[in-house]
């Protein structure tokens, strides 16, 4: 069995606090939710107790970052962070094409360490706040990133498959009411 790196929260609340995205530190204060799940199969029979559960392998984990910034020197270094891992905000800026984040954004933090995420992909960011004299919070809904899986493709050799007698080969022998296939 193998141990566990990540600190208790009340053993270091900075860690906790604190998330790194696209390796930038996220300015104000950081929440990080992971929310992990599986693929099943539920087979219930009809009048009967019980069922059966069939899994089909897991989900990746959906990441959500909470972002709560407090003043201006906050706010600031936020813009910069959107900058890197959402392009399409400074190409609206310039009237010009969105670049794409290739591949997936590093993340560092407690939580996600715990739960063996290293990459996201960003779906969405969720900005609702900014009234004047409130708290700036920003949210990203993020997908963990899972590579996808190495495909090994097999060429089947069919020089040596032996020949079966199916319904496509006439029959050797004609059938006893005499009848052939035509």
């Amino acid at each position: 069995m193998t141990t566990m790196t990540v600190p208790w929260p009340d053993e270091a609340p900075e860690l906790w606090n604190t998330c790194e995205l696209g390796g930038i530190e996220l300015p104000g204060i950081a929440k990080v939710d992971v929310h992990p799940s599986q693929e099943v199969d539920v087979k219930k029979p009809k009048g009967r107790h019980g069922a059966t559960v069939t899994r089909h392998g897991y989900n990746p984990a959906k990441v959500k970052i909470r972002v709560r910034c407090t003043d201006a020197a906050q706010f600031a270094d936020l813009q910069v962070v959107i900058a890197n891992v959402w392009p399409a905000s400074l190409a609206r800026k310039k009237n010009a094409q969105p670049a794409q984040v290739d591949g997936p954004i590093p993340i560092s933090h407690p939580k996600a360490q715990l739960w063996g995420i290293t990459g996201v992909t960003i779906l969405s960011i969720d900005d609702t706040s900014g009234e004047r004299g409130d708290i700036y919070e920003l949210t990203f809904d993020c997908l963990e990133y899972y590579p996808p899986p190495k495909v090994t493709a097999t060429k089947t050799d069919t020089k040596t498959l032996p020949t079966y007698n199916n319904a496509i080969r006439a029959p050797d022998k004609p059938s006893a009411t005499g009848n052939t296939p035509t």
